[in-house]
């Protein structure tokens, strides 16, 4: 009788620690995120319309901005209405050629509207700043409108609170890397819109 009781009190305590169905990785263990929240957000988008390539192609910044920006509205709980306020502004977008740094996109956090940016959450934040590389997007083999989109896609993933996500089997857009374009994986998939949801 008590080898069945405590075999059952296991088994209880083992179950009610088994994690939960998604595995998101968030900003450190303290879930850094919009200290406003993300159902009444602002998006200012400062892409430019025409960014011109060395062979000539141009690339719409702003479009795959906002087609970034609309996907996370569309698939989570946030809302971030469009704005041409820079003040107000919770997630900025920035897309321009900037030269081959490197990098397609990149994510700045601001503590506060008048703080300097950091490329790492230090604490809950206001404002976020996602920014697109159009000629890192182009060098050498050029991207599709939606490859382009899930790299804005992935550094708003950011801003909303989510870090890379490399485990094994899991598809999402927050891979490092060029990882989520290599699966493609351009939109936010289940682990990521349940990651953003369980975080506010």
């Amino acid at each position: 009788m008590r080898k069945t009781v405590s075999l059952t009190i296991m088994l209880a305590i083992s179950f009610s620690i088994i994690p939960s169905a998604f595995a998101a990785n968030y900003w450190y263990s303290s879930k850094y995120r919009f200290s406003g929240g993300i159902g009444d957000g602002i998006f200012t988008n400062n892409a430019v319309y025409s960014s011109s390539l060395p062979d000539g192609t141009v690339y719409n910044m702003a479009q795959t901005a906002d087609g970034a920006m609309n996907q996370w509205n569309n698939d989570t709980e946030a809302y971030f209405a469009p704005t041409n306020s820079s003040a107000s502004a919770f997630i900025w977008a920035e897309g321009y050629s900037m030269g081959d740094i490197g990098l397609n996109g990149w994510t700045e956090f601001l503590k506060t509207t008048t703080s300097s940016p950091t490329n790492l959450p230090t604490d809950n934040y206001q404002k976020a700043v996602v920014y697109g590389n159009s000629y890192d997007m182009w060098d050498g083999t050029p991207m599709t409108y939606n490859q382009r989109r899930a790299v804005y896609t992935h550094e708003i993933g950011h801003a909303l609170g989510l870090a890379h996500q490399n485990t094994s089997g899991i598809a999402s857009i927050m891979r490092d890397g060029v990882g989520f374009i290599t699966n493609n994986w351009l939109v936010p998939q289940p682990d990521d819109i349940n990651g953003v949801n369980n975080l506010y």
